[in-house]
């Protein structure tokens, strides 16, 4: 067994292996020495007695969600390695193989990280003429690429300690600059890095990439074609994506491209102690301006609020714009009320699209999106009157999707199972087959039991009995005294001292049906589940839209309320530059020096 965990550890150098060994996953060797303490699980070994013993620790099979989190948290790559066969019925050493590998940005099958927080990978490249920064979170489907002055590293770095991503991919030759940059700010010390050698970065590779994802015949239409760092980086950043989680990319959209500065310029160490999204001490959330200011009641809306923190608009016009919506709800009780209630059991639209994308959704998630899906008209009908173009655009861009709501409704059971292995997900009457064989499944005793009726009807053998054992299966029974009675189309199997046992077709069939009706309702339930993933998956792009205008609702409904509570004026902007404070705090006195 330890030869197999090390030949599959050699494939995944850079993870936590959990090893599945019956109802555990175990890790040895240095991976239980490091993810022991972690995890706060006992440290132990095998052969103590003996030279060379094995350091392992374990957890529960039931609870690796949990486990993985923590140390996913601490900038760890956990690979999952399953048994994929049955051990009770494996010859030697059960088959092993890993099935899925987690990163801290792109473990969406873990519940437990934090909804409300963007979980970016970034790409970072520097060629001789500029450089680049991509950042994708896979979760959400956010896919931007930016370009900066050859030389500009602080720019760069401006950006990138904005974005505080959770992986970071590099070339070799960039290792150093990065070393210097964490050096500076130790808070990036603990994210996962990846080192990919600079031949990976070609524009040329990079570029195909990018055509061949996004259908493209060039690049043009991505306004990258004069800017080969930034095809270098936001082709690397699929590469990347595409070697942790393949077939993963379907839902993502085109990068966003920007080779200027359209926000509010604020260099890294200015971000850092002004504490907008993260207290300097501690940093967590609280204490910094986001805490002061969120009322947000969705992941979205969390998401987008910070991005807007981040990112502070330099155009008057799009400030007055926002500044409308965040009026109007401020001005109008009911209905900004009305739309914070019904928002609040809006499931994250961006994260479910993600997980049906990548076809790790589960029956309940569906659920959810459905549930979401369908408040959706109650939410346009709050905010059709109100005035303000940023919400008048929101109430005509969202998209009920009855389509999605009608299907969900049709094919998932009511209370489905947690797992897509377990059974019992589709709705009764949604496939006939399905609804028989759960029949067979649910009524087999009586099924039998009504079979002999009519073969002792039929026969005339009063003895006849349908039975079962593990070795010949069902079986038709008929004493000795009324063997004479047999019909032809009975086929003898066995005979006993006071009795032979007999075979028909009829029976064949029905045996067939009982004893593999499970396996097939798991099997038959599954194409279907992922045949409702597939058709959920044609409107990936509604649904991303939805998610973005439900945040921009959320946002400007809690800075209404905010702004209600706490008596907020609407600021008046001007294009002057003078300073004046009217009512200030005053300075302290100098203290006078002897």
């Amino acid at each position: 067994m330890l030869r197999q965990y090390r030949e599959i550890k050699k494939s995944y150098p850079d993870a936590i292996l959990f090893f599945r060994l019956g109802d555990f996953y175990e890790m040895f060797f240095d991976d239980a020495r490091t993810a022991a303490p972690i995890l706060e699980v006992v440290l132990t070994s095998r052969n103590k007695n003996k030279e060379g013993a094995v350091p392992l620790c374990g957890v529960p099979h039931h609870a690796w969600e949990n486990y993985a989190a923590k140390l996913l948290r601490k900038g760890y790559k956990v690979a999952i390695c399953e048994q994929m066969e049955d051990p009770a019925l494996a010859k030697g050493i059960v088959r092993r193989e890993v099935t899925h590998i987690l990163t801290p940005a792109t473990a969406l099958e873990v519940e437990s990280l934090e909804p409300g927080l963007n979980n970016f990978i970034a790409v970072v490249r520097r060629d001789s003429g500029a450089m680049a920064l991509a950042t994708l979170d896979l979760a959400v489907a956010d896919f931007e690429v930016q370009a900066f002055p050859a030389g500009n590293d602080e720019a760069l770095f401006n950006e990138f300690y904005r974005r505080f991503p959770r992986e970071i991919v590099i070339a070799r030759e960039y290792e150093r600059e990065y070393g210097l940059f964490v050096k500076r700010f130790p808070e990036f010390a603990g994210i996962l890095a990846t080192v990919y050698d600079d031949a990976e970065f070609n524009p040329g590779d990079c570029g195909d990439v990018l055509k061949k994802q996004f259908g493209l015949e060039s690049i043009e239409g991505l306004g990258l074609q004069e800017h080969p760092a930034a095809v270098a980086a936001a082709g690397v950043a699929l590469k990347y994506l595409r070697s942790i989680r393949p077939g993963s990319l379907a839902h993502l959209p085109a990068p966003r491209f920007s080779a200027r500065q359209e926000h509010l310029v604020l260099d890294a160490v200015s971000f850092r102690n002004l504490e907008v999204v993260a207290n300097l001490k501690t940093g967590s959330a609280a204490g910094s301006l986001f805490d002061a200011v969120d009322m947000t009641v969705t992941p979205m809306g969390k998401r987008l609020l910070k991005k807007w923190l981040s990112y502070p608009l330099l155009d008057r016009a799009a400030i007055e714009r926002r500044l409308d919506g965040v009026e109007e709800f401020a001005q109008n009780l009911i209905g900004r009320s009305e739309v914070r209630k019904k928002l609040r059991d809006f499931a994250d639209l961006a994260r479910l699209n993600s997980k049906v994308a990548l076809n790790i959704a589960l029956p309940q998630h569906l659920l959810s999106l459905r549930d979401t899906l369908a408040r959706i008209p109650e939410v346009q009908g709050d905010i059709r009157a109100m005035k303000s173009a940023i919400v008048g655009e929101a109430c005509a861009g969202l998209q009920p999707l009855a389509e999605v709501v009608d299907l969900v409704d049709r094919a998932i059971a009511a209370e489905p199972a947690a797992s897509i292995s377990e059974g019992q997900i589709i709705r009764a009457g949604h496939h006939r087959e399905l609804d028989e064989l759960r029949a067979i499944s649910r009524d087999a005793k009586e099924i039998v039991a009504a079979m002999e009726k009519e073969e002792k009807a039929a026969t005339g053998i009063p003895s006849l009995k349908i039975k079962y054992n593990k070795v010949f299966g069902y079986f038709i029974e008929v004493t000795n005294p009324h063997l004479q009675l047999v019909p032809e189309r009975y086929m003898r199997k066995q005979t006993l001292v006071n009795a032979e046992r007999f075979l028909t077709a009829e029976l064949k069939e029905l045996e067939e049906k009982i004893l593999k009706a499970e396996e097939k309702i798991v099997a038959i339930e599954k194409k279907l589940y992922l045949d409702v993933l597939a058709a959920i998956q044609r409107f990936s792009a509604p649904l991303n839209r939805n998610a973005e205008l439900v945040a921009v609702l959320d946002v400007l409904a809690a800075a209404g309320e905010i702004a209600q509570r706490r008596g907020y004026a609407r600021p008046e902007i001007n294009d002057g530059t003078a300073l004046r404070i009217q009512e200030g705090r005053p300075s302290p006195p100098t203290a006078s020096r002897c």
